[in-house]
Order: structure tokens, then sequence, then C-alpha cells
């Protein structure tokens, strides 16, 4: 029997995006940098989507190193460190519910909207701070951060 959550077709179809994407970009240079938000894996969570998302970095690290790139596993209390200004400690109320303005996916919202990307949504927030941290990384010699220029320049509350 085949398991809801089998790895075999999104672990093809990961590897066929990363090399689509790999050729498209060749002509102006290749890729040097991969980077992947690293699986946190609570004790509640199912077995098998323990095994598709290890699974699904292995694919991104096994690329990686098939092009000769460097690789990444971000940790999201280390990007959220960097992008909110802390990893962890968002307080929760009885409901378990995040408390105003606790919500890290709302703040990663507002961020962006600090550094002048306008979304709504809370997973292109966190990708875009995951790009933030992952430029951090490489460093700002070879990937420098704009935005982060023209909001020093702005202040605060623009």
């Amino acid at each position: 029997a085949m398991s809801a959550l089998a790895v075999g077709q999104p672990a093809d179809r990961l590897e066929r995006f990363l090399r689509d994407l790999y050729l498209v970009t060749k002509p102006e240079g290749r890729i040097t940098h991969y980077f992947f938000e690293a699986q946190h894996i609570g004790s509640n969570i199912n077995i098998d989507t323990v095994y598709r998302l290890i699974a699904l970095g292995g694919i991104v690290e096994k690329f990686a190193f098939q092009v000769g790139a460097k690789c990444y596993k971000v940790h999201i209390s280390e990007w959220r460190k960097h992008f909110l200004g802390r990893g962890s400690g968002f307080k929760r109320g009885d409901n378990k519910k995040y408390l105003p303005g606790e919500d890290p996916k709302e703040q990663a919202i507002q961020r962006c909207a600090h550094y002048g990307w306008h979304t709504d949504s809370p997973d292109a927030a966190d990708a875009l701070g995951i790009l933030d941290y992952s430029l951090s990384l490489i460093g700002e010699k070879h990937h420098p951060r704009p935005w982060r220029d023209k909001a020093l320049l702005k202040g605060p509350h623009q």
C-alpha cells in the first residue's frame, strides 16, 4: 500500500524544479548557494511527515552537491532571530493562540512591509525572511541587501 505521504513524486518534482531553475539561470552565472528551512519536528508530528520532510531536504542537499554549490539548512529560530529580533518565545494565551502582536507570521508580514515588500501571505513573508537571513550568511560583499539601506533611510515609521 502506498502512503498518502509517499516521497517519490514530490522528490521527483522538487529535483526537476531545481534542475529547471539551475538551467534557466545558468547563462547569467550558476547558482552558488542553496538554502532550505530545516525541519522543525515536534513530538506529536506524524512519522510519515517527518520522513517526507527529511527526504526532501536531502534532495536539496544532493542537488547542490551535484552542481558544486554550497547548501545551508536554515533553522527557523535562527532566521527569525535575524529577521524579527527573536527566534522563539512568542507568547500564547490559555487557548494556545498567539497574544496580540506576538504572532511571528504576522510580525514577518510587518517586517516585509518595513522593507518595502507588501504581501498578505505568511508563507511569502517567511520566505522573504529566509532570503534576507540567507543573503546575510553569504555576505554583503557578494549579495548586498539594498532593502535594508532603504528602510534605514526612511526611518522607523514610514
